[in-house]
């Protein structure tokens, strides 16, 4: 249910990515994929396939992700945390 707040949230940004550019995400950013697999069990985000267009969605606009984001920061936080992005959540 809470997915359905973020994909709501960020639909238009998400159809913009090809499946070129998931894949390539992906691919440059091995940490990433290993960090998802490790919390995959623990808060919700991490076991849902879109966890990797947020990814991308924060590191090409963090400061848009922060202000549409649906549901807690503290859910979003580890998420720039793995980018090195700073983390503000005002």
């Amino acid at each position: 249910m809470y997915d359905t707040y973020i994909i709501d949230a960020f639909l238009e940004d998400f159809k913009s990515y090809d499946e070129d550019q998931i894949f390539s995400f992906i691919e440059s950013h091995l940490d990433i994929q290993e960090r998802i697999i490790e919390r995959r069990d623990k808060p919700f985000i991490f076991g849902q396939p879109l966890v990797i267009l947020l990814y991308m969605l924060i590191e090409q606009m963090p400061n848009k992700v922060k202000k549409l984001w649906p549901l807690t920061p503290s859910e979003l936080q580890p998420l720039f945390n793995d980018l090195g992005i700073a983390f503000d959540p005002d």
